[in-house]
C-alpha cells in the first residue's frame, strides 16, 4: 500500500512540475479514480491559466502510514503522512503564493484509494496538519 501511495505522490509531483503535459496528466490520471482525477487536474488547468508553476526546492521525505479503523476496509485504505519539503506554486515572478513558502516544512497529507477493477486507485487527496501532531 505504501509503495501505491509513494506511486501517486511522484505521479502528482511530475504533473504539477509539468503541468502542460498531456503524458504527466495521463500518469496522473492512471492512479487516481475519475473524480480525483477532475479536482487535481482543476489545480493544474488554474497553474496554467495563471502562468504559474510549481518549483521543488528541497525533494520530499516521506513518512507514510496505513490508517487502521474506519480508515481500513476491505477494498478501501487511507495512507496518513507528515512529509517535509521544500515547494510550492510560484507566479510567474518566482514568487511563493500567498500562504505557501519555499522553506522546508512538514505537511500533514492524507490519501485515501479504492479499488477498482481490481487496482488500487486514490480517491481523495488533501492536506490535515494534524497529521503531523501525531505521537
Amino acid at each position: 500500500m505504501l509503495e501505491i501511495y509513494l506511486n501517486f505522490m511522484a505521479a502528482q509531483d511530475e504533473a504539477l512540475l509539468n503541468p502542460s503535459d498531456p503524458a504527466r496528466r495521463d500518469q496522473l490520471a492512471s492512479v487516481t479514480t475519475s473524480e480525483e482525477y477532475a479536482v487535481l487536474e482543476a489545480a493544474l488547468d488554474d497553474l496554467v491559466a495563471r502562468s504559474a508553476s510549481y518549483r521543488i526546492v528541497e525533494p520530499a521525505t516521506y513518512h507514510p502510514f496505513v490508517e487502521y479503523g474506519d480508515a481500513y476496509g476491505d477494498g478501501f485504505r487511507t495512507v496518513a503522512d507528515c512529509f517535509t519539503m521544500a515547494s510550492a506554486r510560484v507566479d510567474s515572478a518566482g514568487n511563493a503564493y500567498p500562504g505557501e513558502t519555499l522553506e522546508r516544512q512538514s505537511s500533514g497529507y492524507i490519501v485515501e484509494f479504492v479499488v477498482q477493477d481490481g487496482q488500487w486507485l486514490a480517491s481523495a487527496s488533501y492536506y490535515d496538519p494534524s497529521i503531523c501532531l501525531l505521537g
